[in-house]
């Protein structure tokens, strides 16, 4: 796992991108979870919210860290895919409609 070399890096606490890079890494590495867990999406929405960031931005930080985690190599490139497509999926519906308590 690397550090995302980005604009992330102010735009959401050290803590949250840390979370988000944990958490591909974990379903990268096979840790009984297929996607995201969702209290690392509620915490990237919630310091959304607070920091008044536009949907834009969840997008960049979720893509990087993403990135930032190296594919294994016994996952094919379109299963590693959907894992990001299924947590921008969700991470893009509770941003848009209030799911934060």
């Amino acid at each position: 796992m690397t550090g995302i070399p980005s604009h992330n890096e102010v735009a959401y606490s050290p803590d949250t991108v840390e979370r988000l890079q944990r958490a591909f890494a974990m379903v990268a590495n096979g840790h009984a979870v297929a996607v995201l867990p969702e209290e690392v999406l509620l915490t990237l929405l919630r310091e959304s919210r607070e920091r008044g960031h536009p949907a834009e931005r969840v997008v960049v930080a979720l893509k990087e860290a993403w990135r930032a985690t190296a594919r294994p190599p016994d996952v094919t490139v379109e299963a590693w895919d959907a894992v990001y497509r299924d947590a921008l999926t969700r991470a893009l519906a509770g941003h848009f409609r209030d799911v934060l308590p």
